[in-house]
């Protein structure tokens, strides 16, 4: 599944999670999130449908079972216009027995070049990403200054009362920073350094041979 919207995309599993090597959140050249699974450790999930609501927005049906309840599930993934990726989670307890289940939520914030991703040049950056809160913030050789910002509703467990409905949300807001891209014309003759930079060494060789 593949949503797009402007220089952001999501490669994910048709059930919202990101299990495969490419899978993740993109933006431009940088993979924000990947390994995303949502899990309800002691329900039955049962798979009803998916419906492609756009090309950024996708949604899917289940149906959680737990001793003789069921409970309607849907989980609305979406690209937002600023970039940012957004989880909705809709719950229907449909009986009228109450029911209490587990929620689990994963993920983890690689920050990674997608040069990397796809396999170019057969090594990976050991990369300090700092974590201040709900935010994760990494600085790569390449003197931009990635974010992730998380905001969430979302608990561990999911109490319903007979016929109640709820809804979570989790977004994640990426934003990107930079002081580059600045040219020297005062000596001559004129030498101009390379404005291309990436986070793999070898690759910023490449360009500085290319200019």
């Amino acid at each position: 599944m593949i949503l797009s919207y402007n220089g952001a995309f999501v490669v994910s599993r048709e059930d919202g999670n990101m299990k495969g090597r490419f899978d993740g959140f993109y933006v431009f050249d940088t993979r924000f999130l990947k390994d995303v699974e949502l899990n309800f450790p002691d329900v039955k999930v049962v798979p009803l449908g998916d419906v492609k609501e756009s090309f950024r927005s996708f949604r899917s049906h289940f149906s959680l079972e737990k001793d003789g309840v069921e409970v309607v599930f849907i989980r609305r993934r979406e690209i937002l216009e600023d970039w940012s990726y957004r989880e909705l989670l809709y719950f229907h307890n449909t009986s009228q027995s109450p029911v209490s289940f587990g929620l689990s939520y994963s993920f983890k914030v690689p920050a990674e070049d997608i040069f990397e991703v796809r396999g170019f040049g057969g090594k990976r950056i050991a990369r300090n990403i700092r974590k201040e809160g709900e935010e994760y913030i990494y600085e790569g050789l390449d003197g931009v200054k990635r974010k992730l910002k998380v905001e969430r509703n979302l608990k561990e467990r999911v109490n319903l009362a007979p016929l109640e409905k709820a809804e979570f949300y989790i977004i994640f807001k990426p934003s990107v920073s930079m002081e580059r891209f600045k040219f020297s014309l005062e000596n001559h003759p004129v030498k101009i350094r390379n404005p291309i930079l990436t986070n793999l060494r070898w690759l910023n060789r490449v360009f500085d041979v290319a200019v």
